[in-house]
């Protein structure tokens, strides 16, 4: 079952091992699995794997919650930067305007 996590990603629906992928990873009837079907360690290794899944998918999504909120947080910031770089933006336009009409002898508003 090492081989199985460390080499590919695990296949899981609505928080559950999905048991024909996982067959199919280590070669055995889909059926064997099921309970009162397959031997009884088999069973054992199958609960103990599951709520491994189990809990590091929620570990995983409470992250993700996490760094979904930075990430907002970041771009929120980053918009706010932008804005601030445009407005300077126009200022320095404005001035380098003001600056090319005192440069010809034109008359300057301000």
């Amino acid at each position: 079952m090492a081989a199985v996590i460390s080499d590919r990603p695990i296949v899981t629906r609505a928080g559950r091992i999905q048991l024909t992928w996982l067959a199919a990873q280590v070669e055995i009837d889909r059926q064997q699995l099921y309970p009162n079907r397959g031997p009884k360690d088999l069973q054992v290794v199958l609960d103990t794997f599951t709520s491994a899944v189990s809990f590091s998918s929620q570990t995983g999504r409470a992250q993700q919650r996490t760094l979904n909120k930075e990430a907002s947080g970041l771009r929120a910031a980053l918009a706010l930067q932008h804005k601030k770089i445009q407005a300077l933006q126009a200022q320095l336009n404005k001035t380098k305007l003001i600056e090319q009409r005192i440069h010809m002898g034109k008359a300057v508003a301000l």
